[in-house]
């Protein structure tokens, strides 16, 4: 396996990520409505991170089974797509119960770009199945996943930002 140090220092991005996201979570002070657009970015967000750390950790562990040369990636970009499968329809299942305006509060355009993000990844994950390159697909699909997450991370940061700014005297 080449490039080892990427992945864990991926994995390392991704857990701090998680953790920042829990802070803010942690930081919304009891007495307000934590809504719906906050808890799928936060969501959003954990999903993706988690994701990530299991998924680029998943090679070290397939090495160490045995598993040697092309399988290893064959076999990490199956699990990512087992894994992050199920984990995008569960957002997307609860960006889809959302209503019109809380939709437009989340911004469509996230909502776009972030899906756009999970369905190339999608495409390039599938693609690193059958491809010589696997290695190479596995890493892209695998950061792809990561900023869809990652933009729900700061939309969720700065809607907490902005409502305390908002909610404080001037």
């Amino acid at each position: 396996m080449t490039d080892p140090r990427f992945l864990i220092d991926f994995a390392q991005l991704a857990i701090v990520l998680a953790g920042f996201t829990s802070v803010f979570a942690a930081l919304i002070p009891k007495d307000s409505e934590f809504c719906r657009v906050d808890r799928v970015h936060a969501a959003a967000m954990i999903l993706a991170s988690y994701t990530t750390v299991i998924c680029a950790l998943t090679p070290f562990y397939l090495e160490a089974i045995g598993v040697e040369g092309m399988a290893i990636w064959k076999v990490a970009t199956a699990f990512l797509l087992l894994l992050g499968t199920p984990c995008a329809f569960y957002v997307l299942k609860r960006v889809l119960a959302m209503t019109r305006e809380e939709q437009r509060e989340m911004g469509l355009v996230h909502i776009w770009v972030g899906f756009g993000l999970i369905g190339v990844m999608l495409v390039i994950a599938i693609t690193g199945l059958f491809s010589d390159r696997a290695k190479d697909l596995f890493i892209a699909a695998l950061m792809l996943g990561f900023a869809a997450g990652s933009m729900s991370f700061l939309s969720f940061a700065l809607n907490q930002f902005s409502e305390r700014r908002s909610g404080s005297p001037s």
